[in-house]
């Protein structure tokens, strides 16, 4: 029984290293990310791999990192959250030494989530625009209509019978690398796209030079 507790011990306190890790290489990504791009209010970083240390310092590997940035400007339109989901990545060891020894130096898939909020179409298209419940609606001369959402050469069109489509542009490549599908969340648009490719805000931040454009 004695023996037991021992093992119970030593594998709670390996977890609880493994925890602290894992949380320490988290902050020193998003400290890394966001000491390096301009135009965002705040940057997370979450690392989901485990066991985390033991994966880093054998294979240089976590299973996945996410990166959210908050409202970030300078990309075509005024994005409220950005979403970077990345599998497969390559992790520099460094990542447990500080933000300056931060770098990616590899990736398999990465799937990046644009939410554009109801208020910034709003604002760009200068119509009534409402998002809710899986629809796009617009309101003109006090008539409601459901409108089709088409992203085409880069814009992203609402389109209703017998009215202008109104558009809004596409946040650019820095953001969305890839081909862009669209859906309709509560009071926002998100847009995403999956490649194999890490977007250049990333990138350019924490991405090893064979991963620079």
């Amino acid at each position: 029984m004695r023996k037991i507790l021992v093992v119970a011990i030593v594998l709670l306190g390996l977890v609880a290293v493994d925890a602290a890790a894992r949380s320490y290489a988290q902050s020193t990504v998003a400290s890394a990310v966001k000491a390096r791009v301009h135009g965002v209010s705040d940057v997370k970083a979450n690392i989901d791999s485990f066991p985390f240390l033991g994966r880093l310092l054998l294979q240089g590997k976590v299973s996945e990192l996410d990166v959210t940035f908050s409202d970030v400007t300078g990309h075509g339109i005024d994005v409220a959250r950005l979403r970077i989901d990345a599998t497969g990545i390559e992790l520099d060891r460094g990542v447990l030494v500080g933000k300056r020894h931060v770098r990616i130096r590899d990736v398999d898939t990465v799937t990046a989530r644009a939410k554009i909020t109801e208020d910034e179409i709003r604002r760009v298209t200068g119509a009534d625009v409402r998002l809710a419940d899986g629809r796009a609606t617009i309101t003109s001369a006090g008539v409601t209509a459901t409108a089709t959402i088409v992203v085409a050469d880069g814009r992203v069109r609402l389109q209703v019978s017998k009215l202008p489509p109104l558009s809004v542009p596409v946040p650019d490549a820095d953001l969305l690398p890839c081909a862009v599908q669209a859906k309709v969340i509560e009071r926002a648009l998100e847009l995403s796209c999956t490649s194999h490719t890490l977007p250049a805000i990333v990138v350019d931040a924490i991405g090893a030079a064979n991963l620079q454009r």
